[in-house]
Parts: C-alpha cells; sequence; structure tokens
C-alpha cells in the first residue's frame, strides 16, 4: 500500500514547487514588465498649437528598473518622440534610501518642453523661475557642568548657537535670497550648562552664486562662534535643488503664453517678482497691438517697457492688488 501511494506524492510536491515557480515568476514579470499604451485624442475644443502633440505619461514605476539601467524605459519613451513627459504618480514607493536613484531616472528623460505643475498661483499664470535650495544640518557639542556649583568648566552649546544665530542674516536677503532658521533645539534642566544643539536651516535663491555665499555665510557664524567660546561644530549641507529661470521672451515662454492667450480670451499676461516690484511680459495670439494698454499699464503702475508685433515686455513698481485691479477696470480677468 505505502509503495503504491509514493508515485502521486511524489507528483503532488512536483506540482507544488512547479506553482510556486511560476508564482515567482509572474511576481518577477509583474514588477518589471514595462507596458506601454497608444491613445490619440481629437477635439475641436484643443488649441491648433496642439495639433499632432505628442505627450508621454509614466505612472506607477515604484523604484523599479525596467532593464539594465533602465534601457528599456528609455528606449520606450525616445521611440515615442514626445514633445512633453508628464509623471501622474507613485514615481516611489517611500523609501528615502532609493530616491536618488529615481532622480538619476528623471535626469535623462527627454522631451521639447519642459512643465513643472507645482505652484500655487491661480489657472492661467505661468511660473518662468523659481529658486534653488540648500539646507544646512549643524549639531554643536559643548561641554556639561553643573549650573549651579561649577558654571565655569562647562561650555554652552546653547550660547554658542545664540551667539551665531545672532550673527546671521536672516528672512530676506535680497530680492532672489531668503535664509531661515527651522529648527534649534536643546531639552534639559535648567541646573545643567547644556552640552549639544541641533540646528536646521535654508537658504534659497535663483542665484546659484549667491545661494552658495548665503550657506557659507550661516556655516561661518556658527564656526566662530563655536571657536570663541570653546564648543565643536559638526556640520552638512544639502543641494536640495537647483534654481532654473527662462526670460520672458523665451520660446517656451511665449508658447505657454500662446496658448493660455487663445484659451483665456486673447491676452495673456506674466508677472515674474517680488511684491512692489514685477517684470512684466504680455502677448495677443492674434499679434493685435497692444501698445494702448502697455502705455497706460506702465502710466498707473508706475512701469517702463514697450514692444510690437502683439508682444511686450518690461517691468513695474506696483503691489500684486493694484496690477490686478488695473486689468479688471480695462475689462479683463484671471482665466479659470
Amino acid at each position: 500500500m505505502a509503495n503504491r501511494r509514493r508515485p502521486r506524492s511524489r507528483l503532488h510536491a512536483v506540482m507544488r514547487w512547479g506553482l510556486l515557480a511560476l508564482l515567482i515568476l509572474f511576481v518577477y514579470w509583474d514588477n518589471t514588465a514595462l507596458r506601454t499604451d497608444s491613445l490619440t485624442y481629437t477635439s475641436t475644443a484643443l488649441p491648433a498649437e496642439f495639433d499632432g502633440l505628442r505627450i508621454v505619461q509614466l505612472s506607477d514605476l515604484h523604484n523599479r528598473e525596467f532593464g539594465k539601467n533602465n534601457q528599456r524605459l528609455y528606449a520606450a519613451v525616445e521611440q515615442a518622440a514626445p514633445d512633453l513627459i508628464f509623471l501622474t504618480g507613485d514615481l516611489v514607493d517611500g523609501r528615502p534610501a532609493v530616491m536618488g536613484e529615481d532622480m538619476k531616472l528623471l535626469s535623462k528623460l527627454k522631451a521639447k518642453y519642459g512643465v513643472v505643475l507645482d505652484a500655487s498661483n491661480d489657472v492661467g499664470k505661468i511660473v518662468s523661475s523659481a529658486p534653488g535650495q540648500i539646507r544646512i544640518y549643524a549639531d554643536i557639542y559643548g561641554r556639561k557642568a553643573h549650573a549651579g556649583s561649577d558654571p565655569e568648566k562647562g561650555v554652552s552649546a546653547i550660547q554658542a548657537a545664540a551667539v551665531a544665530v545672532s550673527r546671521m542674516r536672516l528672512q530676506r536677503i535680497d530680492e532672489e535670497t531668503t535664509a531661515n532658521i527651522g529648527t534649534l533645539s536643546c531639552v534639559g534642566e535648567t541646573n545643567v550648562v547644556q552640552d549639544h544643539v541641533t540646528f536646521a536651516a535654508e537658504t534659497r535663491s535663483k542665484s546659484p552664486e549667491k545661494r552658495k555665499a548665503q550657506a557659507n555665510h550661516m556655516v561661518a557664524c556658527l564656526q566662530e562662534a563655536c571657536d570663541a567660546l570653546g564648543a565643536r561644530l559638526e556640520y552638512r549641507l544639502h543641494h536640495s535643488y537647483q534654481s532654473y529661470g527662462f526670460p520672458d521672451d523665451h520660446p517656451h515662454v511665449r508658447r505657454l503664453m500662446d496658448a493660455v492667450s487663445k484659451t483665456c480670451g486673447g491676452l495673456a499676461a506674466v508677472f515674474a517678482g517680488e511684491e512692489g516690484h514685477y517684470a512684466y511680459a504680455l502677448g495677443r495670439a492674434d499679434g493685435q497691438d497692444i501698445s494702448p494698454l502697455v502705455k497706460a499699464m506702465n502710466t498707473v503702475l508706475h512701469g517702463r517697457g514697450g514692444g510690437r508685433n502683439g508682444f511686450a515686455q518690461g517691468s513695474v513698481e506696483a503691489e500684486r492688488s493694484a496690477i490686478e485691479s488695473f486689468f479688471k477696470e480695462n475689462g479683463y480677468g484671471i482665466c479659470d
């Protein structure tokens, strides 16, 4: 009886291992398969400039690699010859350790135009420049001592941090540079000279040189204070992202302006700058003369500039509310 059952037992074992192998192969395929679909969208509501526009949408990559160094993914995108690439979610899956590799993937994707949908402005407004960021992380180490009986034996990390911060240029540095401290932390008893402070700050600027100079200034303040008081400094700089900027007459900006102006009734106005001082670019997709409007705007908003063939650029010395009021009074509104 026992000998008759052995072949069936071996068969069951083979089937179980076979099913397990198939399951493993399916999971591997599902995690590495590159699925592509093609769709042609036709609508009379689309602007004429969108005729023939090719868009590649990438979604649900989840840190996966498609071929060695993602060569299959790059090849598929290149073959599609996109004008625009949209990343619509789940590029990463929450593992910070691998995010650096994901950024490498983005740096190798190529399209004719780049548009970042990451600004809290009203619909129809175009951001043509943005600052880069450097984060500063530091630890200040002093020496503990009893604050009541032997305070002179201690080195206060809190005092070193306070002296450093008091010497820093912070908040608004100039029209394109800012700096801020987000963390200055030390928790301890009042009768102890505290020996450790954590510090975290950032600086942002559209100018790489100014951004680097401000970060170096803040580190120098920390180092000088520590040296003067006998504390020790450990720090690191993290270059979070780089700045970018396009002039108002750049072809990509003009193309966006034309699309916005046609959708929003004929006129597109782009203002970039800080409160009280803005550079502007105005455009009409139909090429109509806008010099009367520009002249009136310069008069009311204390501006200077001009142009021709439906395009003008310059600057104004006015608050945002005054700019919006001017256009509303002249019959223009915000496109939404």
